[in-house]
């Protein structure tokens, strides 16, 4: 079954137990086979207005006062409901989100009132960042990214991400791992915009919170300049460029392969130097585009340190599935490896693409 057929006359009749109210499933299952994922959960969303309450605060918190007990994927049009006829009422609205977010992830539902609402919308960020709860505090980072997949960039914050650094910052030790990741995600975000500033906030962070938890962060929020080799953020990670840190041996077996399989990639990482140095190894992946053309994809591979005069070697196995983001073309391609940003040579081998693709 697809995802989106998660959001059927199912979804539907669940809901309308749940809030009490007179069954709908047959509307909703005449109506969306044709539609998209987005398209569905709207669909539910509007028969949830037409049949609540004309009054959207009363009708609000009908839906939230408290979440209904259903399963996670079932509250998305409760989440939809509150983006799209709650914009007239950020308070109440926002004050929903909050609520439902234990149960439900809010990131999607609070972009309407961070475009539209921006003061009220920061004002509940800064609340929720304090908040014990952790769901809460991934919300307050995770709803203002400026790159968040699946939404409409934050121009504001693509522009100016200060505000965005600032209410990051009580979270950049956040003893939640799903916390840390959001924030690691901000980072990255801009990065890709402002990739001096983010090296400079990472600095900022490590200096001021010296702890595993913020490492892990600016490791991670760091993670496209890391793969680009950007000296700066290599360096502050302990993996600046040396002329002493060498690659070699680098392999690919087997080197004919066909789509659905795996090969294993391995190399050596020499340290020719007398002090320890951390050497961040990535690999990348020239794929065969349709113009004839490689591009590479980089992909992270390990981190090692190598004590003076040693070798270390890193093994990968990389299976080559089919991906929605991805088409692949059969011939010649390629695999390289990076040691702190430095490239070796590239490997080349041979992609078979079944035609029953």
């Amino acid at each position: 079954m697809a995802f989106k057929d998660l959001y059927g006359a199912d979804c539907a009749r669940i809901l309308s137990q749940a809030l009490d109210l007179a069954d709908f499933s047959a509307d909703v299952a005449q109506r969306v086979p044709d539609l998209e994922m987005k398209d569905r959960i709207l669909f539910i969303a509007t028969c949830l207005r037409e049949r609540l309450p004309e009054d959207y605060v009363e009708a609000l918190n009908g839906l939230t006062s408290p979440v209904p007990d259903v399963e996670a994927w079932a509250l998305a049009p409760v989440a939809r409901f509150i983006e799209e006829f709650g914009l007239d009422h950020p308070e109440a609205s926002l004050a929903a989100i909050a609520r439902l977010t234990p149960h439900y992830t809010g990131e999607f539902a609070i972009r309407p009132f961070l475009r539209e609402h921006p003061e009220p919308t920061m004002a509940a960020v800064l609340e929720w960042r304090r908040s014990p709860d952790e769901h809460l505090r991934r919300l307050a980072s995770e709803g203002i990214r400026p790159r968040l997949p699946w939404a409409a960039h934050y121009a504001p914050f693509k522009h100016d991400p200060a505000p965005l650094i600032d209410a990051l910052s009580p979270l950049i030790a956040d003893p939640s791992k799903y916390v840390r990741t959001s924030v690691a995600n901000n980072l990255n975000d801009v990065s890709k915009d402002h990739p001096q500033l983010a090296v400079e906030t990472a600095r900022e962070w490590l200096e001021r919170s010296p702890v595993p938890e913020t490492e892990w962060i600016v490791t991670k929020g760091l993670r496209t300049l890391i793969k680009r080799g950007e000296p700066n953020a290599l360096e502050l990670l302990g993996a600046g460029a040396s002329e002493h840190v060498a690659m070699g041996n680098v392999c690919m077996t087997p080197r004919d392969i066909t789509l659905g399989e795996h090969a294993v990639i391995e190399a050596e990482v020499h340290n020719a130097s007398d002090m320890t140095r951390t050497v961040i190894v990535d690999y990348r992946m020239h794929f065969l585009k349709k113009n004839g053309e490689r591009r590479p994809t980089t992909f992270k591979l390990t981190k090692v340190t190598v004590a003076p005069g040693q070798t270390a070697k890193v093994r990968k196995r990389h299976v080559f599935r089919e991906v929605t983001t991805r088409v692949y073309y059969p011939g010649t391609q390629a695999v390289s490896l990076t040691a702190n940003g430095s490239e070796s040579e590239a490997v080349e081998f041979q992609l078979r693409v079944p035609d029953e693709r």
